[in-house]
């Protein structure tokens, strides 16, 4: 795996959420705190990370990145899909980004405050915002099996 896989995703999340700088970017979650309705994400954006896109994936998958709920690969440490506010977002399957991404996968979110974030600038080409699509359970599921592979 490349170690720099990472990286992008280190960069957005720094700073924001609920760590401080100093800490170490990936920390296992404590089971006796709440983070669906304290952790500086939405809680159904959470549900949906934690309950949904890492539904079948073992439960030390879920981690904070600097803070934010995270699905973490727990061998590899590829972090496979984070919150970020009210939003979300998802690394996709090699195979989906390899040749060509598909047209409707959003990149940019624009937020409330009249800023906007794109995941991919941000992130990398593998990154996009999440959408609730079926079809992000399937891409989480095979992004695991990528990581548990060594394809990165």
């Amino acid at each position: 795996m490349n170690s720099t896989a990472n990286d992008g995703v280190f960069r957005c999340l720094k700073g924001r959420g609920e760590a401080s700088r100093d800490e170490e970017p990936v920390a296992p979650i404590d089971p006796r705190h709440d983070y669906y309705w304290d952790s500086g994400a939405h809680p159904d954006v959470v549900q949906r990370l934690w309950d949904q896109l890492g539904k079948g994936s073992p439960v030390e998958s879920r981690a904070l990145v600097f803070g934010s709920p995270a699905l973490v690969h727990p061998e590899s440490g590829f972090v496979l899909a984070f919150a970020l506010g009210t939003e979300y977002a998802i690394r996709v399957p090699r195979e989906v980004w390899a040749d060509r991404r598909p047209g409707g996968l959003r990149t940019v979110a624009k937020w409330t405050g009249g800023g906007s974030t794109d995941i991919e600038q941000e992130c990398g080409r593998d990154w996009i915002f999440g959408s609730y699509a079926d079809v992000e359970v399937e891409w989480c599921k095979q992004v695991f099996q990528e990581c548990s592979r060594g394809v990165g």
